[in-house]
């Protein structure tokens, strides 16, 4: 499968894939309107000569070969925070002391805080659950990569991604019925919606500005501060072993952790290489399998492919060549899909 940057004219496949997708996964809405401000930006974002101002999205889609379906998403968004606020949850101890007693109370507080503003943001990783095969979550998660190494003036050096947090077989959130549905009065799941859909104004009016002490929550919402949702915790192992930390950042939702790095300390970039095509692989060589792409924005492409690379270039399966639509001679970019 070939993995690709979407258009306009995906609109209705993405309709169609994101009416199968759980209300959780609120980066893909199944709305119209949300879908063409989406995709409108995604068409300037790769037509653009340089970033823009207010931010960019690259959409990427997997799709089945046969069928042309989409069967997996993956994205890179930057300049968050720049068009409309982007709020996180941020944990810091505080500690009270007193000599009278003898005693020393230490206590988790957290701060409404837009330290992401400005940052790039991967997100929108999905993958249909008939299509999870061994090497298919890795390669949506790993891929963007391949694009942060090969075109890095358009992406900020931080770098993070939101975990969805912990939520009950119903789609409840424990930590949205301690704090936020308190002062919004809806559920978890519609305040979520309504806030990737129509923007975070709404956030902005009513929720608290003052730390909230973490002992004040009730205790089903304590636990799950910084937990990522089951289905989430092979997209947080594949972050940690690129370099990826959780530095007491959470979703303000959910309470889900957001995972960040420096982009010159992620370590899949420091082994990526780019040779020049010698010419095809005819048999397979060994089993490591590499990321590879066209490189070319305008019509951006990434493919998983063996390749044969010597001193003087590298040999790649002729059908990924025509796939990628590069041929010898061209130069191109890879990494290895496992580094460690």
């Amino acid at each position: 499968m070939i993995l690709r940057l979407a258009r306009m004219a995906d609109i209705d496949a993405l309709l169609n894939f994101s009416a199968s997708i759980d209300n959780g996964m609120t980066s893909l809405p199944n709305d119209p309107n949300a879908w063409e401000k989406k995709l409108e930006i995604n068409e300037a974002s790769i037509l653009a000569p340089t970033p823009q101002p207010t931010g960019d999205i690259y959409l990427f889609l997997l799709e089945c070969p046969e069928t042309k379906k989409i069967v997996g998403t993956t994205a890179i968004y930057t300049g968050v925070g720049l068009q409309r606020p982007f709020y996180s949850y941020k944990l810091s101890t505080h500690v009270c002391q007193s000599d009278i007693l003898k005693k020393t109370v230490k206590t988790q507080v957290m701060h409404l805080v837009n330290d992401f503003t400005g940052a790039t943001e991967l997100a929108s990783l999905y993958l249909l659950p008939e299509f999870r095969k061994p090497n298919a979550g890795r390669f949506l998660s790993k891929s963007r990569f391949l694009m942060l190494h090969e075109f890095p003036d358009r992406f900020h050096q931080l770098i993070f991604a939101e975990l969805r947090g912990w939520v009950d077989d119903k789609g409840n959130s424990p930590f949205w019925k301690g704090l936020g549905e308190k002062f919004f009065n809806v559920p978890f799941l519609r305040a979520d919606y309504v806030s990737a859909v129509t923007g975070s104004q709404f956030i902005s009016d009513l929720m608290p500005k003052y730390p909230v002490y973490l002992d004040l929550l009730p205790e089903s919402a304590q636990k799950v501060v910084g937990q990522c949702n089951d289905n989430s915790i092979p997209a947080k192992r594949l972050l940690e072993q690129e370099g990826f930390q959780w530095k007491g950042y959470v979703d303000i939702f959910d309470a889900g952790p957001s995972m960040q790095c420096d982009l010159q300390h992620i370590d899949i970039l420091k082994k990526s290489q780019k040779r020049t095509i010698k010419g095809y692989l005819k048999t397979p060589v060994d089993q490591q399998h590499y990321i590879v792409s066209n490189g070319r924005l305008a019509d951006y492409k990434i493919a998983l492919c063996q390749l044969l690379i010597t001193d003087e270039g590298v040999h790649i399966p002729e059908h990924i060549a025509q796939s990628l639509q590069i041929q010898t001679g061209d130069a191109i970019s890879f990494m290895p899909m496992r580094t460690k």
